[in-house]
């Protein structure tokens, strides 16, 4: 059977080479982190311009790891507030 797991790649460029680092990604040490600091509001987020992935919810006082949904687009996200549930339109 296959094993799977997930890596974190990075990529540097020094002079005229390029160096791909690999290491292991765990739960203790993600790539970023997000964090509700907010007393009575959540926080919906997703990676801008990946429309065709869902909003993440963190409620006040939660925080979650995070990874780019789709590596080779813009390493921005788009943010929303509210109360409740968020409901594309």
């Amino acid at each position: 059977s296959e094993t799977q797991k997930n890596l974190l790649v990075d990529m540097k460029f020094l002079f005229q080479s390029m160096f791909i680092f690999v290491r292991a990604s765990t739960p203790s040490s993600p790539p970023h982190k997000i964090i509700n600091r907010s007393l009575r509001w959540n926080i919906f987020y997703r990676q801008r311009g990946c429309d065709n992935h869902p909003f993440k919810c963190l409620c006040p006082g939660e925080s979650s790891p995070f990874t780019w949904q789709e590596p080779t687009k813009p390493k921005k996200l788009t943010i929303r507030v509210g109360a409740g549930e968020w409901i594309e339109s």
